[in-house]
């Protein structure tokens, strides 16, 4: 399985890699930066699945573990440079709550809201 990091030969990504050369404790700019990727990572992915219709399960679920990699990787930058920004931390930990939730049996006890 190969997975589509986003390219810092991206235009987006080249602009905010660039922003965060400048400013690297920018709370919002790691919000933007993360929004705007988890978009063109959706837009891409959905671009590649043009398969038959036995496949697209498969598909469907590889397209769901790529996203969730890639937006670990850019939580995961910008927690290690702003460990005090609840903002970052509250919508990381919810990514990872709820992609656990989403492979895991939903009749546990621990998942309950």
């Amino acid at each position: 399985m190969s997975l589509p990091l986003i390219s810092i030969y991206n235009p987006l990504a080249l602009e905010f890699e660039n922003k965060l050369i400048s400013s690297p404790y920018s709370v919002i700019t790691w919000l933007d930066y993360i929004k705007s990727a988890e978009e063109l990572l959706i837009k891409q992915t959905e671009a590649k699945i043009q398969t038959p219709q036995g496949k697209k399960r498969d598909e469907a679920a590889e397209k769901e573990i790529q996203i969730e990699v890639n937006m670990r990787v850019l939580y995961e930058r910008a927690v290690r440079l702003l460990p005090g920004s609840y903002k970052l931390w509250h919508r990381y930990l919810n990514t990872l709550l709820s992609s656990y939730r989403s492979s895991s049996d939903p009749s546990s006890p621990f998942l309950t809201p």
